[in-house]
């Protein structure tokens, strides 16, 4: 076997974080969730989180433009390490409080698979990108503004708790 075919193996294997995207129907979403549980397992570690999302990211962006060559594809729904590694940004430097966990999460997923699928705000031209920068860039512009999402419901919920409103 040689280096290039064991080099494009192991592309397409990081690209779809190991089989995962190759779920029916909703990779992204699959992808999303091991990325929001990767995420949470490591709740209150910010640095490893960090660390988390550049090694992520950087798996990405060397292996899903390789992957997506190999599989004859523009990225193909299967390669879901774009959807995993952005979901660190959702979230990452976001001091959440325990009361309003649950509506920060719920806030996130939502937000992520909204920003994801339909591409509002400049999203959809970073996808037409050739190789790795076009499948990698948009899901992370998605996070961007996700994480801008979740500060904003944060916001509003605490300061209407502070009310005594909800």
């Amino acid at each position: 076997m040689n280096k290039d075919n064991i080099s494009g193996r192991g592309s397409v294997i990081i690209s779809t974080f190991f089989g995962a995207g190759y779920f029916p129907k909703i990779p992204g979403t699959i992808g999303t969730l091991i990325g929001f549980l990767l995420f949470f397992s490591l709740k209150g570690h910010m640095l490893l989180n960090s660390i988390c999302f550049f090694a992520l990211g950087c798996a990405g962006f060397f292996a899903s433009g390789r992957a997506e060559k190999i599989l004859n594809r523009k990225d193909p729904g299967c390669i879901i390490i774009d959807e995993i590694a952005a979901v660190y940004l959702v979230f990452l430097f976001i001091d959440i409080p325990e009361k309003f966990f649950f509506a920060a999460v719920i806030t996130g997923f939502i937000a992520n698979r909204f920003f994801d699928i339909y591409k509002p705000l400049g999203i959809r031209k970073l996808q037409h990108l050739n190789g790795s920068p076009g499948i990698m860039l948009d899901d992370i512009l998605a996070a961007v503004y996700s994480n801008i999402a979740v500060r904003v419901v944060l916001l509003l919920t605490v300061k209407l708790a502070s009310y005594k409103m909800i």
